[in-house]
């Protein structure tokens, strides 16, 4: 059972970060993170608070005995469950590129039945839309 220490560690590089990049996002020295990363030291509530935002996480979750699978679990299904570990693995930027292809895809879809067939009409718009969806500039190839 891992101690908030383990626990942010785990989080921070579950997310491909260094302590600087955490440094960057919140202010949070990374001497700092290292003491409480090997729980030399604890961060206090309003810390907690922060690096449960930028972990994606509940401040419960990093004082808690519980796992990530049962943070997770008890506020989503397994399709959303899916959907957050694959999202959780994306920097910043694909973030962003993919939550504005979603929202095209969302939209399209939610003008229809599930049970129709998509037609090749449908598949192109779909294709323009995900390619297009505002993407940041400097990102597109």
């Amino acid at each position: 059972m891992l101690k908030i220490g383990g626990r942010l560690k785990v989080l921070r590089e579950g997310q491909g970060m260094t302590q600087v990049q955490i440094y960057k996002k919140t202010g949070i020295n990374n001497k700092t993170l290292s003491g409480y990363e090997n729980n030399v030291s604890q961060p206090d509530l309003a810390t907690l608070k922060m690096l449960s935002q930028v972990y994606g996480v509940s401040v419960d979750y990093l004082l808690s005995d519980c796992n990530l699978d049962d943070e997770i679990s008890y506020k989503v299904d397994p399709t959303e469950r899916n959907l957050l570990r694959l999202f959780r693995k994306l920097d910043p930027g694909q973030k962003e590129i993919f939550l504005a292809q979603l929202k095209g895809v969302v939209s399209l879809m939610g003008k229809r039945d599930s049970r129709t067939v998509i037609t090749a009409q449908e598949e192109s718009t779909l294709y323009q839309v995900i390619s297009k969806a505002a993407v940041p500039q400097g990102v597109r190839e």
